[in-house]
């Protein structure tokens, strides 16, 4: 994201070991590091992390022990945390949301075995805090306007709409091969192509795939394309530029 003051944009990244660091972007920077926050340590690794505000300031951070962590840049610099809960569903690759769809701050993890939990950020562990059941393995999610896209292992690209709490929209496999026999499912990274609609999801699969579906049209995909031919080389990261 981008710093309000006049030198830098900042690039933050979580380890294995449980340590978050705030990386400065400018060729003038001597020294990139800028903070660092954390307890090195293998069950202290960062499972996932996502933004907690428009302004991109405050960063939800969830550890393999189920520690939630809110950590806020301050704009005098430096990083100050506080303990959102300590027994969140642990999240899979992309699988920490913030969702305010509903007019409220609301974080979503998303776990491999298909569990959703839905928190209140203001009240974590409240009454409203519930767990939903997905279909399940799940590899990779993605997020925006109140639906996750979701998919992994035989388990093709699908949509969860929060606004009715159930999946909304299935993805059909692509044709059978020249032999007649089932093309795999493994969808390995997932990606929303517009911000301005939930429309068009771009998915990386585990055999070297790149497919675009268009949720107005048919449900397989529109865009269909080998990226790599190197055997278990597959996308885990789908970048979007607009």
């Amino acid at each position: 994201f981008f710093d309000s003051s006049p030198f830098m944009s900042v690039v933050v990244t979580g380890d294995e070991v449980g340590l978050v660091k705030v990386w400065g972007v400018h060729k003038q920077l001597e020294t990139p590091q800028l903070y660092q926050w954390g307890i090195q340590g293998r069950n202290r690794g960062v499972a996932a992390m996502c933004f907690g505000d428009e302004a991109q300031r405050d960063i939800m951070v969830a550890q393999n022990d189920g520690n939630l962590t809110k950590l806020t840049i301050a704009r005098s610099g430096g990083l100050t945390a506080s303990n959102v809960t300590r027994r969140i569903c642990v999240p899979t690759r992309g699988g920490l949301m913030s969702d305010v769809s509903h007019g409220q701050e609301r974080i979503l993890s998303m776990s491999e075995d298909g569990t959703l939990e839905i928190l209140k950020l203001e009240d974590p562990d409240g009454p409203d805090r519930r767990k939903i059941t997905v279909p399940a393995p799940i590899e990779n999610c993605a997020y925006q306007q109140g639906v996750i896209a979701f998919g992994g292992r035989h388990n093709d690209l699908k949509l969860f709409n929060l606004a009715v709490e159930r999946v909304s929209w299935r993805a059909q496999n692509v044709d059978n091969n020249f032999l007649n026999m089932r093309q795999p499912i493994y969808v390995a990274a997932t990606c929303f192509w517009r911000p301005d609609t939930p429309n068009m999801i771009a998915v990386g699969t585990g055999h070297g795939h790149l497919r675009v579906y268009d949720l107005r049209g048919p449900k397989k995909p529109v865009i269909d394309t080998k990226v790599t031919e190197y055997g278990d080389c597959r996308p885990t990261c789908i970048a979007k530029h607009h």
